[in-house]
C-alpha cells in the first residue's frame, strides 16, 4: 500500500495512533485540523524528500546472485524434466514442481522510485 495522493492516509494514521490518548477528542474540528497539518507535513517530508538509489557494485553483485540462483533453479527444472515417474503421486509432483519454478527475472535497465 502506498501513501496515495494526498494526507489522508497520513492524517488518518496519526488519527488511529493518537485514539487511545485523545479517545472522543479526536472528533473535534481544532483537533482534525492540526493532525491534518501534521499529515500533509509527513506526507511531504516522505513524498518529497524520499529518494531511490542504487550502486551500481551493490546491484552487480544482488544480479549476479539472481543469475546464480537461475542456474540452480534451471538445474532442478532440467532434472525434474528428465524424471519419469511412475506412480500417480510422483507425477503430480513432478508437475506441481515444473508449473511453480519462476521464470529468470530480468536485469533491470533502469530504476525510477516514488512513494505514492
Amino acid at each position: 500500500m502506498g501513501l496515495g495522493t494526498d494526507n489522508t492516509i497520513c492524517k488518518q494514521e496519526l488519527l488511529d495512533a493518537m485514539r487511545p490518548l485523545a479517545g472522543e477528542n479526536l472528533e473535534r474540528d481544532d483537533v482534525q485540523s492540526n493532525l491534518g497539518a501534521l499529515g500533509q507535513a509527513l506526507f511531504r517530508i516522505v513524498h518529497e524528500h524520499a529518494e531511490t538509489s542504487s550502486n551500481k557494485i551493490l546491484d552487480n553483485v544482488f544480479w549476479t546472485w539472481v543469475e546464480y540462483v537461475d542456474v540452480v533453479l534451471a538445474t532442478w527444472r532440467q532434472a525434474f524434466t528428465n524424471w519419469a515417474p511412475t506412480q500417480p503421486a510422483e507425477q503430480a509432483l513432478k508437475a506441481s514442481l515444473l508449473n511453480t519454478l519462476p521464470a529468470r527475472p530480468p536485469r533491470p535497465t533502469a530504476l525510477k522510485g516514488d512513494v505514492l
